[in-house]
């Protein structure tokens, strides 16, 4: 499908539904956030979490409706008009041990298995350009 950021923002296709033209533009890999654990690796020391960017290929959107009994619904003490009923999230296949080029621009030349965000994540939409076998991340 498709997605829209809000206030001005990008549109992203998912490469399940992007038609690639003759010219190669694709709108499915985009940069995204995520908060990590810096202390993930001792289990004895607490928690620190620090955003991180990544980036990768959108392969789907899913909206997963919450049904009223939801725990997550249940437990949030906001008025039932700002509850959410459904919560959309992406299925991103996360580009492979990026590098830094001297330009400070990553590269890489594979993708992970695919990894399940939340939509609100998504920064943007990059591009990319290929130099023989990797490929260089292009951002505005």
């Amino acid at each position: 499908g498709k997605l829209k950021i809000l206030d001005g923002g990008d549109l992203i296709d998912s490469c399940s539904f992007s038609r690639n033209t003759a010219r190669g533009r694709d709108k499915s890999f985009v940069k995204y956030t995520l908060e990590v654990d810096r202390n993930a690796r001792y289990r004895n020391r607490p928690v620190a979490l620090e955003e991180r960017s990544y980036y990768g290929q959108v392969n789907h959107f899913v909206v997963l409706s919450l049904p009223s009994t939801c725990p997550f619904i249940q437990a949030n003490p906001t008025h039932a008009a700002e509850r959410p009923s459904s919560v959309i999230m992406a299925a991103i296949a996360p580009i492979k041990q990026p590098s830094v080029n001297e330009l400070g621009m990553s590269s890489y030349t594979a993708l992970e298995p695919i990894k399940i965000v939340d939509v609100s994540t998504i920064k943007c939409v990059v591009g990319r350009v290929k130099d023989r076998n990797t490929w260089t991340i292009i951002e505005r």
